[in-house]
């Protein structure tokens, strides 16, 4: 019998898409993933489609169980994800450092929880960044402090002024950041 809320890739702590968006009050990572879902969750209701033809084309990467996928199809996208593992059976299987989608080929993209595992999240952000049509939208957030996670590997924390660095460096105009666990700005 395995320890509750390990997973088979070894240690991994895997959430189901309720999980991940109601945690439990005795739920390991509660506090944080509380604070992360109201946010994801309000960033995700402020932002609109793009005017044009077609329906909008959203993109959720390292997807894992894509726990905003009702609210992002509610808002009037059409839902998309990628990741590295197919047994989250992601439309695309490749890594966000290199999709292998064409350019401006999204209109919102969602990367939560997912830049400490890349080897250059840079390289990751100027990829999202190639595949959004101008005027599209990024939602992104990374872990300032969090415990250990290699699956795949846990390669980095961010700071506030770090991630807007690096988004910046990619190409982006910040429009809102917002912390979880410490002061605002």
């Amino acid at each position: 019998m395995s320890p509750r809320g390990i997973g088979k890739a070894g240690g991994r702590r895997s959430h189901t898409a309720r999980s991940r968006l109601k945690p439990g009050i005795f739920q390991y990572d509660y506090l944080s993933l509380s604070a992360l879902v109201a946010d994801v969750e309000t960033l995700i209701r402020q932002t609109a489609p793009l005017a044009g033809s077609g329906a909008p084309i959203a993109l959720d990467v390292g997807c894992g169980t894509s726990p905003y996928r009702r609210l992002v199809e509610d808002r009037g996208f059409v839902l998309k994800t990628i990741d590295i593992d197919a047994e989250t059976s992601p439309n695309y299987i490749g890594s966000i450092e290199e999709t292998g989608l064409p350019d401006a080929c999204v209109s919102l993209v969602i990367c939560t929880q997912v830049l400490e595992h890349l080897i250059d999240p840079g390289r990751g952000l100027k990829e999202i960044f190639r595949i959004l049509v101008p005027g599209g939208h990024l939602i992104a957030s990374a872990p300032h402090v969090w415990f250990y996670h290699p699956h795949p590997s846990d390669n980095w924390r961010f700071t506030q002024e770090g991630l807007v660095r690096l988004v910046v460096a990619a190409g982006f105009e910040p429009q809102k950041l917002l912390s979880q666990g410490g002061g605002r700005f």
